[in-house]
């Protein structure tokens, strides 16, 4: 598992173009499936308006960069409907205060964990501790 932060920064690599397309400036999350739906490309690098590449693209997440098969796969959040409502809404999980079902406040999430082969949100680490 991966922790979210480590996500952030990293660079994206286009494979059949051999090239650094940009940097991941944040994370789409859907709630609704408790995964990452898309990684938002760092519009200061390779594009000048905000991009974004659906997680179902991403080839492989490794330490030192994410790659992706080819630079088509990076689009505007406008040509993606599906996406872009989740875009708009903006959901975080860090710092948000976590509650049980009951009533009973358990911390705040501090990080959660995604697994880079399915971008799966695996566990989220709240203040002191990690909840599956």
């Amino acid at each position: 598992m991966k922790p979210s932060r480590k996500f952030l920064s990293l660079p994206i690599i286009s494979l059949q173009e051999g090239q650094q397309l940009g940097y991941v400036k944040s994370l789409i999350l859907d709630a609704g499936k408790k995964s990452l739906a898309a990684i938002v490309v760092d519009p200061k690098g390779f594009f000048k308006d905000q991009r974004i590449i659906p997680y179902s693209k991403v080839v492989s997440v490794g330490d030192d960069a994410i790659t992706i098969d080819k630079e088509s796969h990076v689009e505007k959040s406008s040509s993606i409907p599906e996406l872009l409502d989740l875009v708009k809404e903006k959901l975080t999980i860090i710092g948000t205060r976590m509650v049980t079902e009951s009533g009973k406040t358990l911390g705040t999430a501090e990080e959660y964990y995604v697994d880079p082969s399915t971008g799966q949100i695996t566990e989220i680490e709240i203040s002191g501790g990690r909840f599956e």
